[in-house]
């Protein structure tokens, strides 16, 4: 299913279970859509629409991002993208009203990953929503990072007044659809998902044996989720984009602390550190935890 994973820090924020999801949602436009049209807000090195863009080749990537201060970030793009030979399959614009000035596409999927604050998100999804297509997804990225709390606010105020819906849930981006495409597109990525082997729940401890002892609904705005939030599923995913890559990229596993002298939250520092922070930011704290130790 996925045949390039990139080897350098292009992918560093990128959670591979969220780029199986992203990978199979795109899929299953492909199947109604031919070329579907992709936007990103948030470009930055490229590691989520370029990764897509070659893992999925019927799709037309577009991206939006003023590089403010960072040129150098910016033609590293444009020269990763001609690297991979994507010129004709990807455009790069300073702003929504840069964009709208010389396109009137709808996309068929919309990723937010641009600027993390409660008015930026505001901004963002209010645009999306103007040039979403018929049937369309917006997909909000960092929706529960415990740094930016604005973009679940504004995400969730949204959803209230829109007329949107979630249908797919993950521990780093929301997947959202206009309330009528609910029913279709919860079916739709359940049924594909189910052909992966992410572990794709419908509510806490659904497999669990025995069961719990009482049912609390995930459901937002009144709609059911698929949840991707199972904790073996970095794992299967991290697999996925790496069993078939020409590059792959170690994965360094930890050893758990155990010392008598380490702090009392040390462990649950480690796990925040692993499961919500980029990978820079994890490897910092646990180099700092390590030298305390020292």
């Amino acid at each position: 299913m996925i045949s390039y994973w990139p080897a350098d820090d292009s992918v560093e924020w990128l959670d591979p279970i969220d780029f199986v999801v992203a990978a199979t949602l795109a899929e299953s436009f492909v199947a109604t859509r031919q070329h579907p049209q992709i936007l990103e807000v948030g470009v930055w090195k490229g590691g989520w629409s370029l990764t897509l863009a070659k893992n999925v080749p019927e799709v037309i990537l577009t991206g939006i991002d003023p590089y403010p201060g960072l040129d150098e970030i910016r033609e590293r793009l444009l020269q990763t993208v001609d690297g991979l030979a994507l010129n004709d399959r990807f455009a790069l614009h300073g702003s929504w009203a840069e964009l709208k000035a010389s396109s009137s596409i709808e996309y068929d999927i919309i990723h937010i990953d641009g600027e993390h604050t409660e008015a930026g998100a505001e901004l963002d999804l209010a645009e999306a929503e103007t040039m979403l297509a018929e049937h369309g997804v917006i997909i909000v990225d960092d929706i529960a990072h415990p740094y930016f709390p604005g973009i679940a606010s504004a995400t969730y105020r949204f959803l209230e007044k829109s007329g949107f819906a979630m249908f797919v849930y993950s521990r780093n981006k929301a997947y959202i659809c206009r309330l009528a495409d609910h029913a279709h597109l919860f079916e739709t990525m359940r049924v594909r998902l189910a052909a992966t082997p992410l572990v794709i729940e419908r509510h806490f401890e659904e497999f669990e044996t025995p069961p719990p002892p009482y049912f609390q609904s995930p459901a937002v705005v009144g709609q059911p989720l698929l949840l991707t939030v199972s904790p073996g599923n970095w794992a299967i995913a991290n697999d996925m984009v790496h069993q078939n890559s020409a590059d792959p990229m170690p994965v360094v596993v930890e050893e758990p602390i155990s010392e008598p002298e380490a702090p009392k939250n040390a462990s649950a520092l480690r796990t925040f550190a692993r499961n919500w922070l980029p990978p820079k930011i994890h490897a910092g704290i646990a180099a700092a935890m390590a030298r305390a130790r020292a």
